[in-house]
């Protein structure tokens, strides 16, 4: 049985256009001179660290970016968190509204993305998730700052009674509401259903 390779890139099977050496190629002279490397042994190098970079990116499974995958999605859920949970208010709203769209740009910019952009490619099917998980967490601030009203289990602090019980506002909020898409850097605008009830009449919860 052969020896194991402990280091991609050492078979001709596995040397790619830009790294068609591979370190054990560098004589051993230079590599007993820790940091005399002529032009040439140096290009290995820096060939040879390309490629075991982006090998070991791909075993990994997924795509490299200057923010990270799981900085961002922590960061998008501790705003949505904080902000827009089952307690919120307006100021905390307007808050994530201003800070995800500042998360998603500096995200848009600062990725990178492995592979080749023809055909199918799994690592930029991810970074569109986490692009999408931004869009859906906005839209989703935005609904709750445009119904000003406690509803269900989400609570509105400015919509409470004199107990602290939740408020609805049926004059106002007894409709669902659909958000179409206007294009980017332009607000959605939300569509109406109202709600006719003609056998149940609307009652005020109490959770005491």
């Amino acid at each position: 049985m052969s020896e194991p390779r402990l280091y991609p890139g050492t078979g001709p099977d596995e040397r790619t256009s830009f790294a068609p050496y591979s370190a054990f190629d560098i004589p051993a002279d230079l590599r007993e001179l820790h940091g005399r490397y002529d032009v040439e042994a140096t290009a290995r190098r820096v060939r040879n660290f390309r490629y075991a970079e982006e090998w070991m990116m791909m075993m990994m499974g997924g795509w490299i970016a200057t923010i990270p995958e799981l900085p961002v999605k922590t960061g998008l859920g501790k705003i949505v968190w904080e902000y827009c949970g089952m307690a919120r208010n307006e100021a905390g709203l307007q808050t994530a509204l201003s800070e995800i769209p500042a998360l998603r740009e500096d995200f848009r910019k600062n990725v990178k993305v492995l592979g080749s952009p023809d055909g199918i490619n799994t690592m930029r099917e991810k970074v569109n998730r986490v692009d999408d998980f931004m869009e859906f967490a906005e839209l989703k601030v935005r609904d709750a700052l445009h119904r000003r009203e406690s509803c269900g289990g989400h609570f509105r602090e400015e919509s409470q009674t004199p107990e602290g019980e939740a408020l609805r506002d049926d004059e106002n909020f007894a409709y669902v509401g659909a958000w179409e898409w206007n294009g980017a850097d332009t607000e959605p605008t939300v569509h109406k259903e109202e709600l006719n009830f003609e056998n149940v009449a609307l009652t005020q919860r109490s959770y005491k």
